[in-house]
């Protein structure tokens, strides 16, 4: 009966745990790093002629379980989060829980905003 006992706990201990990585969540997005004091962004206009070469995009993975990760050079203190949505509408989140929460929750196409003391950094998702 001991044993019995045991391995029903051993199953249950395991299936729990692939229970655990099965609903964790993530999406890989792509940011463009902008130069730009805080708060005072705009959309750029297109060059009227001639070639700019396009920043490097910067990887960053959002996960319900670890937050957001970039994969690349990493900014030093992201300040606030921001999602957008197809109507400009901004939601802005003091901290990473706070907004990887609200991510999760949502469903559809949105912008998202990392402001840090130097940069801008804009990606999309698809929920």
């Amino acid at each position: 009966m001991k044993k019995l006992v045991a391995l029903a706990f051993v199953l249950l201990s395991f299936f729990n745990g692939f229970a655990n990585e099965w609903n964790n969540r993530e999406i890989y997005c792509n940011f463009k790093k902008v130069v730009c004091p805080v708060g005072e962004y705009e959309d750029p206009e297109p060059p009227a002629n001639g070639r700019r070469t396009p920043s490097v995009p910067v990887m960053c993975l959002i996960s319900e379980r670890d937050g957001v990760t970039f994969l690349s050079s990493a900014p030093t203190r992201i300040i606030y989060y921001e999602i957008l949505d197809e109507e400009g509408m901004v939601m802005t989140f003091p901290n990473e829980t706070s907004f990887v929460h609200a991510l999760f929750s949502l469903s559809g196409e949105y912008e998202l905003r990392f402001t840090t003391d130097e940069y801008l950094y804009i990606g999309y998702a698809e929920l």
